[in-house]
Parts: structure tokens; C-alpha cells; sequence
């Protein structure tokens, strides 16, 4: 994998949170942690709402403040990049069957 291809998540992040605040932060601190997990919990909020309609029933687990799991014990494992104005923003989704 060439990390060169990935943008860099603090000056994303920094960005993001600038825009949704209309306040300028140069560093990750909490506000900003907080800011950018609550708009991982807003993406997640509505694909559930999205699979609700298609009759499939989820759990969502909060966002991880560390390197996930790389065991591969998920029944499916993708990730995806959308661009923004700030910077690509990408999402690693990672999804298991219900026990």
C-alpha cells in the first residue's frame, strides 16, 4: 500500500472541524476528536436508517480512537474515498454477520 495515495487525516480533520465550527484549529486536540467522531456517528446513523429500509436489522459499535482489528474476522471489509472540498475524506468499513 503507498500511504502517498491517502490524504493526511489531521489537516482533513482540521479542516472538517474548522468549516463545522466556523472556528480555525491548527491542532487535533479533544474538540476536534469529538467534532470528527460525531460526524462518523452521523454517517453511520443514517446507512442504518438506509439498511433499516431494506429490512436488514444492525448494531453499530461507537468510532475507534485506534488502529482496528486487523485480524480480518469481518464477513466483509471494504473502504471507500469521498472528495470534498477539504481533502478526500475515507472511510474504512468493516461489517460482520449477527450471531
Amino acid at each position: 500500500m503507498n500511504i502517498d495515495l491517502y490524504p493526511n487525516p489531521y489537516e482533513t480533520s482540521l479542516g472538517i472541524v474548522n468549516i463545522m465550527s466556523g472556528m480555525e484549529f491548527d491542532a487535533v486536540d479533544e474538540f476536534v476528536t469529538s467534532a470528527v467522531s460525531e460526524v462518523a456517528n452521523i454517517i453511520s446513523g443514517n446507512v442504518l436508517t438506509m439498511l433499516a429500509g431494506e429490512d436488514l436489522t444492525c448494531d453499530i459499535l461507537p468510532p475507534v480512537l485506534r488502529k482496528p482489528d486487523e485480524s480480518g474476522e469481518y464477513t466483509f471489509h471494504t473502504a471507500c474515498c469521498v472528495t470534498t472540498s477539504i481533502d478526500d475524506v475515507c472511510l474504512d468499513i468493516r461489517l460482520s454477520q449477527a450471531e
